[in-house]
């Protein structure tokens, strides 16, 4: 028997076909791990994706934000400035694969911990995608410095680009 829904918690639900429990969700713990998620996603993005590139290949992080990364180029060669550009994206799809493999072994497992790691894993996958699009079609951001140069077209806004995302 499932609690009605009266405006105030969420309603409970099962989480998956085997699932023999429920758990009680509530609105505030929603938007708490779903901020939560997003900050691990970013900070693994820019944190460990750029700015771990960066060290990888001795460059020198100047500045870390929620949505940038900055380090000093000077002597760095081309390929490892690109090296550094496509980190970010690397890490999405790592961390996304990652997390796909872990749901697995969560099948049946209740609770905001695996609310959690689905929203990590899809918003990994969904940057990593994402990027495919965004750089292809706009000709801007990680993967627009990483292919700049390898496009044909001269760099124009080509949408047929963003065709894999």
């Amino acid at each position: 028997m499932s609690p009605e829904w009266h405006g105030g918690s969420l309603p409970t639900a099962p989480a998956g076909h085997a699932a023999t429990r429920t758990v009680p969700t509530d609105v505030l713990t929603v938007v708490a791990v779903s901020v939560l998620a997003f900050i691990v996603s970013n900070v693994l993005h820019e944190g460990l994706g750029h700015g771990g590139a960066c060290l990888l290949v001795g460059g020198k992080p100047l500045s870390l934000t929620a949505v940038y990364f900055d380090y000093d180029s000077v002597g760095l060669s081309d390929l490892r400035s690109r090296f550094i550009a496509a980190g970010g994206p690397i890490v999405n799809l790592i961390t996304g694969l990652a997390g796909l493999v872990a749901l697995r072994g969560m099948k049946g497992v209740p609770g905001p911990g695996r609310y959690f790691l689905w929203l990590v894993t899809t918003l990994g996958l969904f940057m990593a995608t994402g990027y495919l699009l965004f750089s292809g079609v706009g000709g801007i951001g990680d993967l627009a410095i990483v292919t700049k140069g390898l496009q044909p077209g001269g760099g124009r806004v080509r949408p047929d680009r963003g065709a894999p995302g």
